[in-house]
């Protein structure tokens, strides 16, 4: 398996290119939240001359694919500037680029949330990462890891393996079977939490095959809680 911590040196050329060509894929960037406050400040700052570190992306026939620097790309499109200074890397893997932008945004700026990380711990085990690996990534001790996942793993109707929100880890496979993890709440309070789960995953993992059932369930849910 490709792995990007080789002894080879991966090329590198910092340049300013059009601000127009970076494109953000989702699957590519770990930082799943953006804060429009950060970027105004960041803009504010770029305005009284203030310098800020290159973004970092990975270019792909025509295309510069982020790995670093949203806000700071956002900060230099607020201000209609044409070009940015940018860590250019040229044709890394899929694993290679991942491990890049996990390794940048684990400690620039917020660093990333535990949700972030531990939707990466899922992406690094898909690609066969060890767990000593992916803690040395992600910035977290081994154990408190598998704790994590353990309290917030679940799988959706199609059988994908999804990290739930801290306020739903009680709804994890793990929580779910253990009553001590559940301490005793009523079922009007589980049962407005799976509505809500419901909605969290609907847009994200359910494919439309099974779209009339999950609003079955809600109705159904819906109707018992009228009775409690």
């Amino acid at each position: 398996m490709e792995r990007s911590d080789r002894k080879e040196k991966m090329k590198m050329q910092t340049i300013k290119i059009p601000v127009e060509k970076v494109v953000i894929i989702e699957k590519f960037y770990p930082r799943k939240q953006t804060s429009w406050q950060k970027i105004y400040e960041y803009s504010q700052a770029m305005k009284t001359g203030a310098e800020f570190p290159p973004i970092c992306v990975n270019k792909r026939e025509n295309s510069f694919i982020l790995m670093d620097g949203r806000h700071r790309l956002e900060a230099n499109k607020n201000l209609k500037n044409k070009e940015i200074y940018t860590e250019v890397y040229s044709n890394l893997s899929d694993q290679q680029m991942y491990e890049i932008a996990i390794k940048k945004n684990v400690v620039h700026g917020f660093g990333l949330s535990i949700q972030d990380r531990l939707e990466a711990v899922l992406k690094f085990r898909k690609w066969k990462y060890s767990d000593e690996q992916i803690g040395k990534l992600v910035q977290m001790p081994v154990p408190k890891m598998k704790e994590l996942i353990g309290r917030r793993l679940t799988w959706t109707t199609t059988g994908q393996e999804v990290i739930m929100p801290r306020a739903f880890e009680g709804l994890s496979q793990k929580a779910v079977s253990n009553p001590d993890i559940r301490g005793g709440r009523n079922f009007r309070e589980l049962a407005k939490e799976l509505n809500a789960m419901l909605d969290y995953v609907k847009p994200k993992h359910i494919d439309e095959k099974t779209e009339s059932l999950l609003v079955e369930l809600k109705d159904k849910i819906t109707e018992l809680l009228s009775k409690t």
